[in-house]
């Protein structure tokens, strides 16, 4: 006898799996089915519309703006870039710091090492130094003109953390606080569970994160998600994406940190990856 299906639980909720689902006469085991089965997974994983919901939601994010044409991204980078030496260019859909650039100002020194952002570009000296690299770079951070493209603001000597929640029909929880490290501009490993952080920062951050969560959850998304934060040395905090799916983190805390180190229970203990 087959034991029943208790739930479908996707790694990348993706409408394929949603529609497999429906298919098997399922869907009502998949939480958040109908949301998924109209391309929910693109609308909360795109760092566009991030930057709406968050504003939406009063989160604060780092300034920048999000482009949906080149002469749109030309004339954000030249605003962004009389008030910092650097931005950072994001595609709306790449993880790891794979879609993201560095542009810095011709003198610029600024140390970069440990942000999550794999390419970096010296722009060239003059006000047309902006306009020549999206003429070259337009179409790689729009995907061909698929997605906008967001511009942001450059935090130095900024630190990543992040916080993970849980959304489902009932509410949202959060379920843990980390930390990322990044050195040559990769990801080199994190920690968990979040310690060093002032306590009112790190308040924020979960109460932040809640809201974020929330606002997805009010959108049809269910299950894990992260919301992604830098704090800045004057002790200021913005999320720089949420990243509704499950992440590379879950199974660090949720199963090693939680039920076999147990980091809750000795909280000296911290869970390295």
């Amino acid at each position: 006898m087959t034991a029943p299906v208790g739930e479908i639980h996707a790694l990348w909720p993706s409408a394929s799996v949603a529609r497999f689902a429906t298919a098997l006469g399922l869907a009502d085991r998949m939480p958040g089915a109908a949301y998924f089965a109209q391309g929910g997974a693109e609308i909360g994983n795109s760092k566009a519309n991030f930057r709406a919901i968050a504003a939406a939601a009063g989160v604060p994010t780092v300034p920048g703006e999000v482009c949906r044409s080149r002469t749109e991204a030309i004339a954000a980078t030249h605003r962004l870039l009389d008030q910092a030496e650097a931005v950072v260019v994001q595609q709306a859909h790449n993880g790891a710091g794979v879609g993201n650039q560095i542009l810095l100002a011709p003198d610029s020194r600024l140390a970069t090492d440990h942000v999550g952002a794999r390419h970096l570009h010296h722009l060239a000296p003059g006000p047309a130094g902006v306009d020549v690299y999206w003429q070259e770079r337009w179409d790689w951070a729009s995907a061909d003109g698929r997605h906008p493209v967001v511009v942001a603001a450059f935090a130095p000597n900024a630190e990543a953390v992040y916080s993970e929640h849980y959304a489902d029909d009932s509410g949202t929880c959060p379920t843990e606080q980390g930390r990322l490290y990044y050195v040559g501009r990769r990801l080199s490993h994190q920690t968990v569970p979040l310690q060093g952080l002032d306590p009112l920062l790190h308040a924020r951050l979960i109460d932040d994160g809640t809201r974020l969560a929330e606002a997805y959850r009010a959108l049809g998304y269910r299950g894990h998600l992260s919301a992604d934060a830098i704090t800045t040395p004057d002790g200021r905090i913005y999320f720089t994406e949420v990243n509704a799916q499950v992440s590379g983190s879950l199974h660090i805390y949720q199963v090693i940190a939680h039920r076999i180190v147990d980091t809750a229970g000795r909280q000296a203990r911290t869970v390295v990856e």
